[in-house]
């Protein structure tokens, strides 16, 4: 189905965003790739200090193969910080949650005011781990974290992307972004070389 001309060609974030609400969003197609990498350049580049990006070495090595290194990976913290395993990522994400709690309940303590500052989008590969992946993502709105799935997302909506962007979604089609891996990394590490030593 051809997309209309007037179709909006949204912000890869506010789409990720859009569609993970209130319970994660799983990506399939062939476009998967390209829009994660989308929305991760863009949470980690675009200057927001309250987003996060979590994820598992196997995301990584999806989107990027070996091409992500770990000077790359220790430059970009904290906006993204890489797990060895889901069960890696669930434990960062728990304990990110506690500390949240304990701010919130001794405020005056909190560097924060005990005000939760960070939003954290976590791209995760769940398969048949969905039992245990489903319980962080429909936590209260003071915690959950935005869900971004690979594969099919039997708890919320899962969603096809088309190669060139061609979203399908219940109200119609949309277009959203899609970079390639070597404009994603050429962008990650333009961002972790500015105002940071080495180079990348």
């Amino acid at each position: 189905m051809a997309v209309p001309r007037q179709a909006a060609r949204l912000a890869a974030v506010k789409c990720a965003t859009d569609l993970a609400r209130p319970s994660g969003v799983g990506l399939v197609g062939d476009g998967a790739d390209g829009f994660v990498r989308a929305v991760l350049t863009e949470l980690v580049t675009g200057g927001d200090p309250r987003a996060r990006v979590v994820l598992s070495r196997t995301e990584v090595d999806r989107l990027y193969g070996d091409a992500f290194d770990e000077p790359l990976r220790a430059a970009l913290e904290p906006e993204l910080h890489v797990c060895e395993l889901l069960e890696d990522a669930i434990e960062h994400l728990e304990l990110e949650m506690l500390v949240s709690d304990a701010e919130h309940a001794n405020p005056d303590l909190s560097p924060t005011g005990g005000r939760r500052v960070a939003t954290t989008y976590w791209i995760a590969t769940p398969g048949h781990d969905d039992d245990v992946v489903l319980p962080l993502v429909r936590r209260g709105p003071e915690h959950r974290p935005v869900g971004v799935m690979f594969g099919v997302w039997p708890h919320g909506r899962t969603c096809s992307i088309d190669a060139d962007g061609t979203l399908t979604f219940p109200s119609g089609p949309r277009r959203v972004p899609l970079l390639s891996a070597d404009a994603s990394l050429a962008a990650l590490r333009a961002h972790a070389s500015t105002g940071r030593t080495g180079r990348f």
